[in-house]
């Protein structure tokens, strides 16, 4: 009998864990939905739309803030039209994984090679914290990060003020922040010749009649190099106006023998000379500074890689 005991306990047990089973498995997907929806909305206070985003992951802000902070970015992003995206980072992660998360969570939110940029604040309280800044389509030619036009450079010293360890005042970084994004979206590119390397396809981003264009060679007028057919033309040009030159000189060197002096039309002893000088007092120099609204007199490129999505980003980091 005590065998059948034991079977009877273990179709018991079976029974058991059959309905248990049963009972999971009918949860519904939108139900798994809603629990993921609501551990990712303890991990911080997010908000999100098509054209903006803002995680404040540690809710280092509070209420009132996190409403004016949200606020600001949505108004810069219509204003721009920039895709714009704010992360405010409390888990360290390090430069590399930082990079990678902030191309790969803009191409998330907001589609790969679209218009924008994506700022992450390192608040993790680490002794050695990188912010990033992450670009995309014109978002790598508005903000720069070229060796002749770093604009990036000049957002991060425009927030660091207000990131001191300790004595960080978020809502001023950010809005710091938002007033250069809207500066420079409005300056335009740094020139008319600027362009993007992406070191991982070898292909170069150049903005044709408004347009971005992936090319494997730049052309001769980014380079500044010109064609045989130009150089020639420029040769004979100067050619040219050299033989002109030495002609007349040779015409009007055979043409008069003699100067002509002022004393052939003195008579001698009618003037007197009482004192002779020629003296040297002082030189002048004058520079004038040459400024120009057109910014096409700024040379060279930015850099930019690929994310793990496929997209072309830009973009500079800042250690703190």
């Amino acid at each position: 009998m005590k065998w059948m005991d034991k079977m009877l306990a273990g179709a018991a047990m079976l029974g058991m864990v059959l309905c248990i089973a049963s009972g999971l498995f009918s949860i519904p997907m939108s139900h798994i939905n809603t629990v993921y929806a609501e551990n990712r909305a303890a991990y911080g206070r997010e908000s999100d739309t098509e054209i903006a985003y803002l995680c404040d992951e540690g809710e280092k802000l509070t209420a009132e803030e996190y409403d004016i902070v949200w606020s600001s970015l949505q108004e810069t992003a219509q204003e721009t039209g920039m895709h714009i995206g704010v992360w405010i980072g409390s888990t360290p992660m390090g430069q590399n994984a930082t990079v990678e998360f902030c191309d790969n969570t803009y191409d998330d939110h907001f589609g790969i090679n679209t218009d924008g940029i994506f700022l992450y604040l390192d608040l993790s309280g680490e002794s050695n914290l990188y912010d990033h800044i992450s670009t995309s389509g014109m978002g790598q030619f508005y903000y720069s990060n070229g060796e002749d036009c770093n604009r990036m450079q000049d957002m991060f010293d425009a927030m660091n003020p207000y990131l001191s360890m300790g004595e960080e005042y978020i809502p001023e970084a950010l809005d710091q922040f938002f007033g250069k994004v809207q500066y420079y979206a409005e300056k335009g590119t740094p020139s008319e010749t600027y362009y993007v390397y992406n070191g991982d396809t070898n292909l170069y981003t150049i903005l044709d009649d408004g347009v971005l264009r992936n090319v494997s060679k730049l052309p001769a007028e980014y380079t500044g190099v010109c064609s045989w057919k130009t150089i020639t033309l420029i040769a004979l040009l100067i050619g040219v106006v050299a033989g002109v030159f030495i002609f007349f000189n040779i015409r009007m060197h055979y043409r008069f023998k003699k100067a002509f002096a002022m004393d052939n039309y003195l008579q001698d002893q009618s003037v007197q000379y009482t004192v002779r000088t020629d003296q040297f007092l002082r030189r002048y120099q004058s520079k004038t500074k040459i400024s120009s609204n057109n910014n096409s007199s700024i040379a060279g490129g930015g850099s930019s890689h690929s994310s793990s999505f496929g997209g072309n980003h830009g973009g500079g980091g800042n250690h703190r």
